[in-house]
């Protein structure tokens, strides 16, 4: 029935609520997540002719299945057997087996029995909550923060963020803000003398936020000795620190990815460690599956903060977190068998994924200054930084069925071995465009 039809029974407000807040607006890489849609549905009208090709949004492309995101062969193989078989409730602060299990592969078992845990134990010094994803884990650190940071005035409610991801400003806009210039302007490598100069700088007892492996947006993260450096300025200042772990096996592997996440516990800081599986295990829409854990803290912080995150934060908002994705996770990594597929799949995707920034940087390197090669030369994982693009450079990729945003982050994960001679054209033929 149409409006017209309608007539005199069509129902009208009773009156205008007082709503006084401005529509929010997409970010860039959601808006264009709409015509990327109607790209795939014009591809599978059309028979499937050249599928498009998504550089924006932070998802892997299956190599097999057009359209699809990437899941490693043990997360889809237990998830399908999981899947309705038991769905019953799990308790505001998640599933036990996940988490421990989780815990011990971020954390890796040394460092894990150092906090007093072990294969069947939490650690009493610290506190754990199963998330919906990286954003949720981060979403209430950011809540933690705010409360352990209040008690030394509104000053001290200031937190360093590492730059790259715009969301990382929005989950954390309870806290003042500062940041600083991770690509050298020069160079176009890490800039790691502007992040320690303004660490330094930072009060004493406020907070710092550090990407641990496969930096969003310009793939180029912290060697170790540059770690150790930021571990020593924070243990001195007594910084609360946030590391932010969310392409764990994507860029060295499981064991190696995870070393900042080993070193600030070993060192005793106060650590909120926030665990993202949408990457690692293809966790996106069905069942986003993440935790946050807080260490070194005193047993009786540990259980009173893991009892306040559950009952006061999760409760009163989605009640649970989704348990297929945690159990899911949580049985690959109980058996040897599984952890050694899942492994192998990751390890295929990080060399997928280095071979596509190769076939870049080999095609685009006679039209592009080195400066700006760098991120796709250097950088590692997901995603990699090049000039922000004009209105004519997008136009014409994506008359070319490429997508990417404004600002020139490329995210090298949605390109596949099927899909990178079309994306490499595509590239090569905006870049010769005049900016």
């Amino acid at each position: 029935m149409t409006n017209e039809s309608l007539g005199a029974n069509r129902i009208e407000p009773a009156f205008d609520v007082d709503w006084q807040q401005p529509a929010a607006g997409l970010d860039a890489n959601m808006a264009m997540r709409e015509r990327v849609d109607l790209a795939w549905q014009d591809y599978h009208r059309t028979g499937g002719i050249a599928q498009p090709i998504d550089l924006g949004i932070g998802a892997i492309a299956d190599d097999e299945q057009p359209g699809r995101v990437w899941v490693p062969n043990a997360i889809r193989e237990v998830g399908r057997e999981r899947a309705f078989e038991d769905t019953s409730y799990a308790g505001s602060v998640g599933v036990e087996s996940y988490l421990r299990e989780q815990g011990r592969l971020v954390f890796g078992d040394e460092v894990w029995e150092q906090m007093g845990g072990s294969k069947d134990k939490q650690p009493e010094t610290l506190a754990w909550l199963q998330t919906s994803g990286g954003t949720g884990a981060l979403h209430r650190s950011s809540q933690y923060l705010e409360e352990i940071l209040s008690g030394n005035g509104s000053f001290y409610k200031t937190i360093m963020l590492d730059p790259g991801w715009g969301n990382h400003q929005a989950i954390f806009a309870n806290l003042r803000q500062e940041s600083y210039q991770h690509q050298n302007r020069e160079t176009g490598q890490y800039d790691h003398e502007s992040c320690v100069a303004t660490l330094v700088d930072m009060p004493d007892g406020t907070a710092a936020m550090f990407q641990v492996c496969g930096y969003n947006g310009d793939g180029l993260g912290r060697n170790n000795e540059q770690w150790d450096q930021l571990i020593e300025i924070c243990l001195e200042k007594k910084m609360n620190v946030v590391l932010d772990i969310a392409y764990n096996g994507l860029v060295d592997g499981l064991e190696e990815d995870n070393y900042a996440v080993k070193a600030f516990a070993a060192s005793g800081l106060p650590v909120c460690v926030c665990v993202s599986n949408s990457k690692n295990a293809g966790l996106y829409g069905e069942s986003r599956t993440g935790a946050l854990y807080i260490a070194n803290l005193k047993p009786e912080t540990a259980t009173n903060v893991q009892s306040y995150l559950a009952n006061k934060k999760v409760r009163p908002t989605n009640s649970q977190p989704s348990t297929l994705g945690a159990k899911t996770v949580a049985e690959v990594l109980e058996s040897e068998l599984l952890l050694c597929s899942w492994e192998a799949d990751l390890d295929d995707m990080a060399t997928r994924m280095a071979h596509v920034r190769d076939a870049l940087v080999a095609t685009l390197e006679d039209s592009m200054p080195e400066r700006d090669l760098v991120s796709l030369r250097d950088g590692r994982g997901l995603f990699a930084q090049l000039p922000a693009w004009t209105r004519e450079q997008l136009s014409s990729l994506e008359g070319e069925g490429v997508f990417a945003p404004q600002n020139g982050r490329v995210n090298v994960g949605g390109i596949t071995y099927q899909t990178l001679e079309r994306a490499i054209n595509a590239l090569q033929n905006a870049t010769q465009l005049k900016a």
